[in-house]
């Protein structure tokens, strides 16, 4: 297989050995991993939620909406089916949204993608930061309101 290959000039960084190689891998991976992850990961992490009685609400939410963003990022990726060419700048885009959405529309959901859990995560950040703070006397103590 390899050997079959022709390096050219234009690729020298390997280009062909990724895509005959790699590339089927990670596809296979980007259609099996969602289903794994919404049947098994996700529903395990909501279980372990309900089971922590002692868990004060704010972070408790702070996981159930992470949880939340991070089920629905696995089923847009799943969509997306998108590959970076590094080192070109290039994107290989080979989902079922990939065909229905235009190019603008296809950049828009991948940056909505990207920085959709960030507020989540950082809200949990927060509350579990102030939650070791609170009685140690610190200024960088937040409000509650």
């Amino acid at each position: 297989l390899l050997r079959e290959m022709i390096v050219n000039e234009s690729l020298r960084f390997g280009f062909d050995y990724d895509r005959i190689i790699l590339l089927d891998v990670i596809v296979s991976v980007q259609i099996i991993l969602p289903i794994i992850t919404t049947l098994f990961v996700h529903p395990l992490v909501i279980c372990m939620l309900n089971q922590q009685k002692t868990m004060r609400s704010d972070i408790r939410l702070g996981y159930y909406s992470t949880t939340a963003v991070l089920w629905l990022t696995d089923w847009i990726v799943f969509g997306l089916r998108g590959y970076c060419l590094s080192p070109y700048a290039a994107y290989y885009c080979d989902g079922p949204l990939c065909y229905r959405l235009g190019m603008p529309a296809l950049m828009a959901l991948l940056s909505f993608t990207v920085t959709l859990h960030l507020p989540c995560y950082m809200f949990l950040v927060v509350r579990m930061h102030q939650a070791v703070l609170r009685g140690s006397g610190s200024k960088w103590i937040l409000s509650t309101r």
